[in-house]
C-alpha cells in the first residue's frame, strides 16, 4: 500500500508514535468552572464527499472507522484553548496547536494512493474544544 502525505505549512506532521485510541471510560470530563468556547462548524473543502463530521466536542474522542478511497483526504476543523492530536491510524498523527479561546481553523491534506480503512480519533485535554470534518476529494490523477 503506497501512501503519500502533505500538510499545510502551519500544522506539523509527526511520525506515527501514537497511544492506543481512547475508550469511552478513558475520556476525561470537561472542567465545570470554565465557560464553554463556541467552536463553529467547518464548511466543506470542495467537490468531495464528507466521510465524517464531529460537532463541537471537549476533550478526546472515541475512534471511528473511515473508509477512504484514493485521492486527497482533507481534515478540517476548528479548535480552541490548547492542542489537539489528530490520529489517522495507521497513517499519521497530526499535532494541532490552538490559541486560547480563539477557535483557530486548521486544514490538513493527505494524499491517499490506495483505498483503505483508517481509525480517526482526536486526543485532547478536557479543556480543549474542537470539531472535525473528514472529506475525500475526487481522484483526478486517473
Amino acid at each position: 500500500m503506497a501512501l503519500a502525505m502533505a500538510c499545510i505549512p502551519t500544522v506539523g506532521c509527526t511520525p506515527d508514535t501514537r497511544p492506543a485510541p481512547p475508550t469511552t471510560s478513558a475520556l476525561p470530563s470537561a472542567p465545570k468552572s470554565r465557560q464553554p468556547v463556541r467552536v463553529v462548524g467547518t464548511p466543506p473543502v470542495g467537490d468531495g464527499r464528507t466521510l465524517l463530521v464531529i460537532a463541537a466536542t471537549r476533550g478526546s474522542s472515541v475512534a471511528t472507522s473511515v473508509r477512504v478511497g484514493s485521492g486527497d483526504l482533507w481534515l478540517t476543523g476548528r479548535c480552541a484553548d490548547g492542542t489537539v492530536r489528530l490520529h489517522i491510524d495507521p497513517l499519521a498523527v497530526l499535532p494541532i496547536p490552538c490559541e486560547d479561546m480563539a477557535g483557530v481553523p486548521f486544514a490538513n491534506q493527505l494524499v491517499i494512493n490506495s483505498p483503505a480503512t483508517y481509525q480517526v480519533w482526536v486526543e485532547a485535554p478536557a479543556a480543549v474544544t474542537w470539531n472535525l470534518r473528514v472529506e475525500q476529494s475526487r481522484d483526478t490523477s486517473r
